[in-house]
């Protein structure tokens, strides 16, 4: 895996500026577009770039580039076959951004529930405790909201992922206590 500069005169940057799939079946007779030389001098003869598409009025997540050590006439079967793992990717990518957000609002919640072998308004929680639960959801929802390190969350959303993590709280909490009681733990 490499990472490329998607200038204008780039089949990645190409396929940027257009949204079209950009096939060269032989980069030695190709005109149109300026080569990395890491990919000459690896061999490569032809490419098919994609664009891995950013979702709902983002920008695009990269480029799914295919090489060839042979020169090779890419089909649109080919295309369609690599369009279709770009959107396989750019959904992965999308569900990481929730994943990032649903691991630190649910970790918060399973650590609520835990500390304390009551239920978990049974005590107050630590000075320190509040405060670092209080500064590490702020950091990660500034995140969010920002795109910073992520694409960015709508707040509805993820208003929507802390009230699905305060709501998995009590469940959890409500479990916690009835399975104590029933072993005799607390």
């Amino acid at each position: 895996m490499a990472t490329l500069t998607a200038s204008d005169d780039t089949s990645e940057g190409h396929a940027f500026l257009t949204g079209d799939p950009v096939i060269s079946p032989d980069i030695s007779t190709e005109k149109r577009f300026v080569y990395a030389p890491f990919l000459i001098e690896n061999g490569v003869k032809a490419i098919a770039n994609v664009l891995i598409i950013g979702g709902q009025h983002r920008r695009p997540f990269g480029i799914l580039k295919v090489d060839s050590r042979s020169p090779r006439r890419f089909t649109e079967n080919d295309t369609a076959f690599l369009r279709s793992y770009a959107n396989l990717i750019a959904a992965t990518v999308e569900r990481m951004r929730i994943s990032v957000v649903t691991l630190v609002f649910g970790g918060q919640a399973v650590f609520s529930v835990a500390r304390e072998r009551q239920r978990m308004w049974s005590s107050r929680p630590g000075k320190w405790l509040i405060l670092s639960s209080i500064v590490d959801l702020s950091i990660v929802s500034g995140l969010a909201l920002s795109g910073v390190l992520m694409t960015a969350l709508p707040a509805v959303v993820l208003g929507g992922l802390g009230a699905a993590a305060v709501v998995f709280a009590l469940v959890l909490d409500a479990v916690k206590v009835a399975v104590f009681q029933r072993l005799a733990i607390a």
